[in-house]
């Protein structure tokens, strides 16, 4: 006689979570009951399931399986696959269960498996292993008389999370959220798409958040809340309690408020309606940057295992693009206190030229975004990108960074000759006077004497009159050096014969060393015919172009700075080849380039600062940078431009700061 055949189904149940804790049994048998009855097939201490609470039986079809609540005054709630479902009191009701599944009766949490004769030995369960760690279970109270679950998941394994996220619809979004959100750096863009996309993920959700530690509390503080559209229009509550079990545990929540059965929900949750909620922590090389979480309102649904798993995914993906945003916001902010303390150390070895710089990176910028809404002529096939606008940007505020490696003596030069060596000639010119009297008198003393006569009043007279004129010419010469130091004014024709004339003096010291009035250098640079430098100190000031760039290559731009140090250190090329350091012409001219150049040259003769001359107004400095464009050396295009557009601009008194 044949053996029977065995059961198609052989079930293995485990209490993950209530008083029977780690109580597990396999049945091989079609049905299977549950309850407190002792005739029950899986008997539990639990004093809130009933007696004969629901029974498990097979569907009648392939890995199908079917729980039917059998007592009226007793709820239960079951979590299978993707779903989270309640059976209701008050009458028996089933439902189908899937191969796992997870049913919460009273206190109790139990784990349902499902192993068919296709997929190996019945016997095979008896050694499997307990239900994961990682899942405290969906049954932890949080009072005695709510009925508010809340399952948990623990720093799950990637290899977990892939075996429970399908492909399809969902996994597509978060491949191109991931996608997008590795060509963001601003927190702003990462938290609308991230809630963009989370709204797309969930379709249940109502209202999206993120919130973070608060700097001047224990507390978290929201950075991000959007509700669903067509949701409502009243302010969002967030719920406290649910984030503070995240940061405590620095778990992810999946909550669900049993509404049927009522019970004590926190305030917060009761004022917010909130039906379901997924919650998780924001980690970063184990640093909470905060927490994100979504929820249902109202009579919108419930949440799942699968939304939780998706959910702790797309944590993660946030994680990483907030903390990488904060990176590129603090490497942001320390290039940003870079720039400005550089442009300190330039304004403190010559203070003469303080605001210059930022003036500068100011009129720059202004006459690059006004270039990229011409539309034509010329400037309208230019435009400059955001990147372009930024170089920019920063090349004008560094663009005279090589001047910390000029001479101060040289950098802060007030006048032709330094004020110390002035007034030495100054002194030169006393003692030569006083030595130039004695001199007139002893003359005239010792004429006296050889002729054997005394001083008659002609000779008294004569004198006065030769001592008169020598006191002139001194006060000349003294005058003169005195005018000549101004150096916002031109040479006097007259002052020059003068100098040429000291030049030529030399006297007899106290100190017995004949010695000159003006030696060759002092009157080469009171000759000097437009500001305080000779043409040695000038060569040495314009050097700071080319230690500019210099300097500045030295930085390891990232690549859409690179051209920094070539836009800052060619500030003074002019387009016929006349411009230092390179003397390079139109061709290899940027267009940055010529738009700092004009805008250089527009501060620096409208500066009211400069003490070697006076400031001019716009329309004088309109005028030189037009006489400078038709002599070749700057952009006539971009003169005209500017002195048309933004000049106009600027107010009458030309001293507007960046904003």
């Amino acid at each position: 006689m044949a053996s029977p055949e065995p059961p198609a189904i052989t079930l293995r149940l485990q209490v993950t979570k209530g008083p029977d804790k780690g109580k597990s049994r396999v049945f091989a048998a079609d049905r299977v009951t549950i309850g407190r009855d002792p005739a029950s097939d899986f008997v539990l201490q639990d004093e809130q399931v009933a007696l004969s609470h629901a029974e498990l039986r097979t569907s009648g079809h392939e890995r199908g399986l079917i729980l039917t609540s059998i007592s009226s005054s007793h709820q239960s709630t079951v979590v299978s696959n993707d779903r989270i479902l309640k059976l209701r009191r008050g009458r028996p009701e089933s439902i189908e269960l899937a191969g796992v599944a997870q049913i919460l009766l009273g206190l109790s949490v139990i784990e349902v498996r499902q192993v068919f004769r296709s997929d190996g030995p019945p016997d095979a369960l008896l050694d499997a292993s307990p239900a994961s760690p990682r899942d405290e279970g969906p049954a932890r109270h949080l009072d005695d008389s709510a009925r508010e679950h809340i399952v948990r998941r623990v720093r799950d394994a990637p290899d977990h999370l892939a075996r429970h996220i399908s492909a399809g619809d969902r996994l597509d979004v978060l491949f191109r959220l991931t996608r997008q959100l590795n060509a963001l750096t601003r927190l702003d863009d990462i938290l609308e798409r991230v809630a963009e996309a989370t709204f797309e993920l969930f379709p249940l959700a109502s209202f999206f958040a993120i919130v973070v530690p608060e700097a001047s509390s224990a507390g978290m503080l929201p950075v991000y809340k959007r509700q669903r559209s067509g949701t409502g229009s009243a302010e969002p509550i967030l719920s406290q309690s649910i984030i503070d079990q995240v940061v405590d545990r620095k778990e992810s929540v999946l909550y669900v408020r049993d509404r049927i059965s009522g019970g004590a929900a926190s305030k917060s949750i009761v004022r917010a309606n909130i039906t379901s909620c997924l919650a998780a922590p924001l980690t970063a090389q184990n640093n909470l940057m905060g927490v994100m979480q979504v929820d249902s309102r109202g009579h919108n649904g419930l949440f799942t295992y699968a939304d939780l798993d998706i959910f702790v995914v797309l944590a993660s993906s946030v994680a990483f693009a907030m903390e990488r945003a904060k990176l590129s916001r603090n490497i942001y902010e320390m290039f940003e206190a870079f720039v400005e303390a550089s442009v300190a150390a330039i304004e403190a070895r010559d203070p003469t030229t303080a605001g210059h710089s930022e003036r500068v990176a100011y009129y720059s910028l202004l006459t690059a975004e006004g270039v990229n809404r011409e539309a034509s002529g010329a400037l309208g096939l230019v435009r400059f990108s955001a990147q372009e606008l930024t170089e920019l940007r920063y090349a004008a505020l560094l663009h005279d960074f090589g001047k910390i490696g000029v001479a101060e003596r040289v950098l802060q030069k007030p006048s032709r000759l330094m004020p110390e060596l002035a007034q030495v000639i100054l002194q030169r010119i006393e003692a030569h006077r006083h030595r130039r009297h004695h001199q007139i008198q002893t003359e005239l003393l010792e004429s006296l004497v050889s002729k054997g006569r005394a001083p008659t009043a002609e000779d008294v007279a004569g004198l006065d009159a030769s001592v008169k004129v020598m006191h002139a010419r001194m006060s000349a010469y003294r005058d003169a050096i005195l005018r000549l130091q101004r150096p916002e004014s031109s040479p006097l024709e007259a002052d020059l014969l003068l100098v040429a004339e000291m030049e030529a003096v030399s006297f007899t010291a106290s100190f017995g060393a004949n010695e000159e009035l003006l030696y060759a250098d002092e009157a080469r640079d009171l000759r000097i015919l437009r500001g305080t430098l000779n043409a040695n100190e000038r060569q040495h000031i314009e050097s700071h172009a080319r230690l500019t760039q210099e300097y500045l290559q030295r930085i390891p731009w990232s690549d859409d700075l690179k051209n920094i140090p070539c836009i800052a250190g060619r500030h003074h090329e002019k387009l016929d080849g006349s411009g230092y350091p390179g003397g390079l012409v139109a061709e290899n001219i940027a267009p940055q380039v010529r738009i700092l150049t004009v805008a250089d040259i527009f501060d620096a003769v409208t500066a009211a600062d400069r003490p070697y001359r006076k400031a001019l107004s716009a329309e004088a400095a309109s005028g030189i940078l037009t006489a400078e464009a038709s002599a070749g050396k700057l952009d006539e295009g971009l003169v005209s431009f500017f002195n048309r557009q933004i000049v106009p601009s600027l107010g009458p008194s030309l001293r507007r700061r960046p904003p």
